[in-house]
């Protein structure tokens, strides 16, 4: 029986098998993994997303599902210039590194889907990856939302948008500023008129 490493974040558990062992980041803890510091953190609810001390690492990577809501679990594999830099498992939808400013491969598995992307270590500031798994999460119903928002004795917490309908509302938007736009033009012109 192999021993497994169980994360539950937003209503969703992950299992992942610890067959090659990979250094397990703790939670909104710094840990120095190959020569690299990193932190695994972003737990909703946790205010270590505004915490001071994570905006000094150049550089964030996060993983979203489907509805661009945070996923948590995953197998990170950092590297620049076809060198292994970084290889670490983070329980958390976040992933900071202190790394020298550059460009740098970054890939995650999860659940069996890989997910890779060029990221950019900042000079001066931070740099952010999203790593997206589209066919993994989903909706997060009211009732667990209701529970992050009494333990964290947070402020409201609000589902994730699918981004279909934040595109609707932005195109309806601006279709209705044009629309006032015109009217205040075809006004100016009549008041011109007489």
């Amino acid at each position: 029986m192999s021993p497994l490493t169980r994360i539950a974040v937003l209503g969703a558990a992950v299992a992942l098998p610890a067959a090659h062992a990979l250094p397990a980041l703790p939670m909104n803890k710094a840990m120095t993994v190959h020569g690299v510091k990193a932190v695994c953190t972003g737990i909703p609810g946790a205010n270590v997303q505004r915490d001071a001390r994570f905006s000094a690492y150049p550089l964030r990577i996060e993983l979203a599902g489907k509805l661009g809501q945070y996923l948590a679990g995953a197998d990170f594999t950092i590297t620049r210039k076809h060198r292994m830099m970084m290889e670490a498992r983070c329980a958390g939808p976040w992933l900071l590194v202190k790394l020298e400013p550059g460009r740098y491969r970054v890939t995650a598995k999860r659940l069996g889907k890989t997910a890779t992307s060029l990221a950019w270590a900042s000079a001066k500031g931070q740099g952010r990856v999203v790593l997206r798994f589209p066919q993994q999460g989903g909706a997060v119903s009211a009732e667990y939302l209701k529970s992050l928002r009494q333990q964290a004795g947070a402020a409201p917490v609000e589902k994730p948008r699918a981004p279909a309908v934040t595109a609707r509302r932005e195109k309806h938007r601006h279709h209705v500023l044009l629309a006032k736009a015109e009217k205040h033009r075809h006004a100016a012109r009549m008041a011109r008129s007489r």
